[in-house]
């Protein structure tokens, strides 16, 4: 069987009590251009790394992971409101269920939900929020929600999934090279010198491996901006989108989407805009969405000052109705297996899991 997703922390317990080393993780396995891919992500980020898998199929996976929406760059002239638009047009197209979005009143949810909004009937969509998120856009909820569309809590959410076809933001900040502030804040000043005199050449001392990763893009990577724009959207988008399927048992493509994963549309935007990922301020992160969604509500405090927050909000009431992270992996086809001991670690679990599935090759384990 292949896989669309693993839990990375399911699996590094399993594989540190296997091979009896307290810091072992998955990036340890796999070939040598796997290992130089994970020296990368350790330019960008600490831990936790979570799942490392190249979209662009140059370098495959150490366990059975698949590729659900492969890259393949072309050239795109269209706007992001315009290829938000022709995304909602697709969904509405796709089911015939009433079309609940969960909206965390963040960047990319608000333009999934304006989207939405400008081409379903409104009395089609239902919007998942809570407290928090009315707090986050709360001249949005006034104007463009309230007493418009029907709006539910998340516990009446998931009392009701099956009767949805479920639209998250998920995978927006992968279209936006999953800046946050710290990241900002710490390397302003460089994200748009030349990406070789950034680069911390003791973890990755292969300068012409991280060229030929970058020309697998389609796109001149110039920039550490680039640089990082490149590698979330190639090794980190199938792990970013695939939230909507490992929250909960049994859920398929017919249930739900993350909305900037539908196909490989946003990819191409985004590699075809890297000079408009942010602008000269934090505030400009992600300006162009902000763009599309001031022209159906023109909140100018929200176009001006609003910036990337975490949207813990909404994972903390889910967590109230389920325990996160119920499945042990994501199968291609959607089905979920789960261990029935979690959240506690059951070994004989995993093991029989693997012998049934494999997503650890045996040569491996």
């Amino acid at each position: 069987m292949n896989f669309f997703w693993y839990h990375d922390r399911i699996i590094q317990q399993y594989l540190r009590a296997k091979f009896k080393n307290p810091t072992i993780t998955e990036h340890e396995f796999g070939n040598s251009s796997y290992q130089k891919l994970h020296k990368i992500n350790c330019c960008f980020s600490s831990r936790p790394w979570g799942m490392l898998h190249d979209i662009s199929n140059h370098v495959p996976h150490p366990f059975n992971i698949v590729t659900k929406n492969p890259y393949c760059y072309s050239k795109q002239n269209k706007n992001f409101g315009e290829i938000c638009m022709e995304t909602a047009v697709k969904i509405a197209d796709i089911t015939d269920r009433p079309i609940a979005v969960t909206w965390s009143g963040g960047i990319d949810s608000t333009a999934a939900l304006v989207a939405l909004m400008q081409t379903v009937e409104l009395s089609r969509i239902t919007v998942v929020c809570n407290n928090i998120s009315i707090d986050e856009f709360p001249s949005f909820y006034e104007n463009k929600i309230k007493n418009r569309v029907n709006v539910i809590s998340l516990t009446q959410w998931c009392d009701r999934y099956d009767d949805f076809f479920s639209v998250s933001g998920d995978g927006g900040d992968t279209v936006w090279a999953t800046i946050d502030e710290s990241f900002w804040t710490n390397n302003q000043h460089k994200i748009h010198l030349p990406w070789q005199d950034c680069i911390d050449r003791t973890i990755i001392d292969d300068i012409d491996f991280v060229e030929n990763f970058c020309s697998w893009s389609s796109v001149e990577i110039k920039s550490w901006l680039d640089l990082r724009t490149w590698f979330y959207l190639c090794c980190k988008w199938q792990d970013k989108c695939m939230r909507p399927y490992y929250l909960r048992q049994d859920v398929t493509n017919k249930d739900t989407v993350a909305f900037y994963d539908l196909d490989t549309s946003f990819q191409n935007w985004t590699m075809n805009n890297l000079d408009n990922i942010v602008g000269t301020t934090w505030q400009d992160y992600k300006i162009p969405a902000k763009k599309f969604i001031h022209q159906y509500h023109q909140d100018s405090d929200y176009l001006k000052n609003k910036s990337k927050v975490n949207s813990f909000s909404i994972d903390l009431d889910l967590n109230s109705k389920y325990q996160t992270h119920t499945r042990i992996a994501v199968s291609e086809n959607f089905s979920g297996p789960r261990l029935p001991s979690w959240p506690f670690i059951d070994y004989a679990e995993i093991e029989d899991f693997n012998d049934k599935d494999e997503l650890i090759p045996r040569d491996i384990i």
